[in-house]
């Protein structure tokens, strides 16, 4: 299997026998993906906070939900004090934790996994559903 970055974009794109094309997410881009958008929510029916990633029917990030995007979420493990967002570091181990795990979940979704995301119906109760393979 043959890696190869492309015009100097975080994104990895693994090609085999020059069929299929799959994107990776590093867990930089998906920090800089919940850093440059507004990601954060708060779920007063949870009394959490979350952080969101939109991404486009094609895998691309989107900046803020459209309609047609599939929605991650992932709780942040404390509730800030402030609206600074200065805790949007690779240092901050929450704030790690939180863009490891939507690292997980959205490649996982590119390589047609079954796993667990909030859907735009689904986000309106507080629940989450499975999406089914593509």
């Amino acid at each position: 299997m043959e890696q190869k970055e492309l015009m100097g974009k975080d994104e990895i794109y693994l090609k085999e026998n020059d069929e299929d094309i799959l994107k990776q997410y590093t867990v930089e881009d998906i920090m800089a993906a919940l850093s440059e958008n507004m990601s954060l929510e708060y779920d007063t029916a949870d009394d959490v906070s979350y952080y969101y990633i939109h991404l486009d029917k094609n895998g691309e990030i989107l900046e803020d939900m459209t309609g047609e995007e599939w929605n991650f979420r992932e709780a942040l493990g404390f509730e800030p004090e402030d609206d600074s967002y200065d805790w949007e570091t690779p240092e901050n181990p929450f704030f790690k934790e939180v863009a490891e795990e939507l690292t997980k979940k959205v490649n996982a979704w590119l390589e047609n996994e079954d796993i667990m995301v909030c859907s735009k119906n689904a986000e309106k109760t507080n629940k989450t559903s499975n999406i089914k393979k593509r």
